[in-house]
């Protein structure tokens, strides 16, 4: 939330000092909290990278300096470069141990509200472990007539580990392929489909698609972004049922394809309300034997229902995540200018500890099933 500080004439008292610390380790820290109906609705819990508390705070009237300053800014510096690793952005530490003017308050007051808030969800591309293929599932080329589905879960030790994995730009990953080699034109649509596609990115309030493939990708979800919490449905994973569900990412899959099979074309390009639709839903799933939380994603693929012939390629699925690293290395700051940022007058270095990746596992392997007539609960 917005801060006002003192007139820049004054210098920062204590009280303001802790405030300054309080309003930072909302994001750096964060509140614990149980998963329950006010997941997707209590915006709070979207703050806080699960780090250990800021430090220090005052006791009253206790004297500002810079030793104080310089704790708080090298946690704040490691915050900011976790976001982004700019040198631009990094708060510049006090080398005075004279009191420290409310400039600092506005200073902060103005990072917090303008630099963290809007980007709490971004990190640098180098403060990520990206694998894709933790788990890898097919159909075995067993060909499927109108819809095919399954299910994996990705499991964290608590509600509270998932929530600072998604915080700190933390994704669950999907990447699908075909096989070349699909006969008919509905198969040839999904290898298109899938070579335009790319990697599909879960994360906090967004799942999208990396498009690098050839074709029109990104592509445009039906419903809007959506991720992590947007899950609504409270399941304490004893009696799952439909409703526990929620569509995060909904795309048109059609597309033109030439072939001998559709004499130049096969349907129309793909709009967002087509009929053939790549779906990706999420519940989340708390487990206490053993104490765990679970995000369960399904994925289907949904058919043309005018279309009758039954889809023949292979179908291939990897899951996988991109983890917040440990940033900055050692490397990035022992002996030379960075040591500066993240060093108060200890000389311990601050950084940004990296979060716990989720275990992956598939629930349901992939299974042909009609979505116009399914009436099982939990599929």
């Amino acid at each position: 939330m917005p801060v006002t500080g003192p007139p820049n004439a004054e210098k920062i008292t204590a009280a303001q000092f802790n405030t300054l610390v309080s309003l930072y380790n909302a994001y750096w820290q964060g509140g614990s909290y149980s998963y329950d109906t006010n997941h997707s609705s209590e915006l709070v819990r979207r703050k806080g990278w699960g780090q250990p508390a800021v430090i220090p705070t005052v006791a009253q009237h206790t004297v500002i300096t810079a030793e104080h300053t310089n704790y708080l800014l090298a946690q704040i510096n490691a915050g900011l470069w976790h976001i982004e690793e700019d040198v631009s952005f990094l708060q510049v530490k006090r080398s005075s141990s004279t009191s420290i003017s409310a400039t600092l308050y506005n200073q902060l007051e103005d990072v917090y509200n303008n630099t963290i808030e809007p980007k709490k969800f971004n990190i640098d591309p180098s403060s990520k472990n990206v694998n894709t293929a933790i788990v890898t599932t097919s159909n075995s080329s067993t060909p499927w007539p109108n819809d095919l589905y399954s299910e994996h879960k990705f499991v964290f030790t608590d509600y509270n580990k998932a929530r600072h994995f998604f915080n700190s730009g933390g994704e669950l990953i999907i990447d699908m392929s075909s096989t070349a080699g699909g006969t008919n034109p509905p198969s040839l649509a999904w290898n298109s489909f899938f070579e335009n596609l790319g990697i599909v990115r879960i994360g906090a309030e967004t799942t999208t698609n990396d498009g690098d493939g050839e074709g029109d990708g990104p592509y445009s979800s039906l419903g809007g972004a959506k991720g992590f919490y947007s899950i609504t449905g409270f399941d304490n994973g004893t009696n799952p049922t439909n409703d526990d569900w929620v569509i995060v990412y909904n795309v048109a899959a059609d597309d033109y394809v030439e072939s001998a099979y559709s004499n130049g074309g096969y349907n129309s390009p793909g709009g967002i309300y087509s009929q053939r639709r790549f779906q990706i839903e999420l519940r989340g799933t708390v487990n206490t034997n053993p104490n765990q939380f679970e995000i369960h994603v399904k994925i289907k693929l949904m058919e043309d229902d005018e279309d009758g012939s039954s889809i023949n390629t292979n179908i291939t699925g990897e899951f996988g995540f991109s983890q917040p690293l440990n940033t900055p290395e050692p490397s990035d700051v022992s002996g030379n200018s960075l040591a500066t940022y993240f060093s108060p007058a200890n000389g311990v270095d601050y950084i940004f500890a990296e979060r716990t990746a989720p275990l992956i596992s598939q629930v349901t392997p992939w299974t042909a099933v009609n979505f116009l007539t399914v009436t099982v609960t939990g599929v």
